[in-house]
């Protein structure tokens, strides 16, 4: 009886061992960041961890970690993504390999340095793309022909206008239609002028 629950715990045993060995195989950091990727392959290696404890001696259970913990950091570096290849060649090239805990930490600074450079390239692409829309918009400005806020047209501004003497009434120069003759009738037209000087004729007698 206790023979055969044995036999079925090992067999549970290594049906979850196979299940982990194929999460762990599929698992690739994608779009997460080197924190979260390493939390999910650290909670699969626990699992992993305690499956070895329940399967293998104690007598060849140490060495049997060791190993694990150098295949475990070389797993880690190959599936972090293409732009931590410059650190994954250094750290895999160096005679002897740190240990899991050391390259996540050189693994998290460069991720912490590329961020930082990225927001600055950003930055500076911004900045340009501002400098030039103001560039391009007084260049444009600056092409703009001037127009009178008088007579509407272009090529003048309102105190060389021609028009600024027009009377709309009867469409002659030299007058507003305040002063028109023809609107007030002959005899009629007064000037602001022409007020003053008969206000001044009158306090002179």
């Amino acid at each position: 009886m206790w023979s055969h629950l044995h036999t079925l715990g090992n067999q549970q045993n290594l049906a979850r061992e196979f299940e982990l060995e194929r999460l762990l195989a599929e698992s690739i950091q994608g779009d997460k960041n080197v924190f979260c990727f390493y939390f999910v392959l650290f909670t699969l290696w626990a699992e992993q961890d305690r499956v070895f404890y329940g399967s293998i001696p104690a007598g060849g259970l140490k060495d049997f970690m060791t190993m694990m913990k150098r295949t475990r950091t070389v797993q880690f570096l190959m599936k972090l993504r293409p732009e931590f290849e410059h650190l994954r060649a250094s750290i895999l090239n160096r005679e002897r390999l740190p240990a899991l805990e050391v390259v996540v930490s050189e693994v998290l600074r460069e991720e912490t340095q590329m961020s930082s450079q990225a927001s600055m390239k950003n930055s500076l692409t911004m900045d340009t793309s501002l400098a030039t829309y103001k560039s391009s918009s007084s260049s444009v400005n600056s092409n703009k022909p001037f127009q009178c806020y008088h007579c509407k047209e272009t090529g003048q501004i309102i105190s060389h206008c021609k028009k600024q003497n027009y009377c709309n009434y009867c469409k002659k120069d030299d007058h507003i239609i305040l002063e028109c003759r023809k609107k007030s009738g002959p005899g009629k037209g007064s000037t602001p002028h022409k007020d003053f000087e008969e206000m001044t004729r009158d306090a002179g007698t």
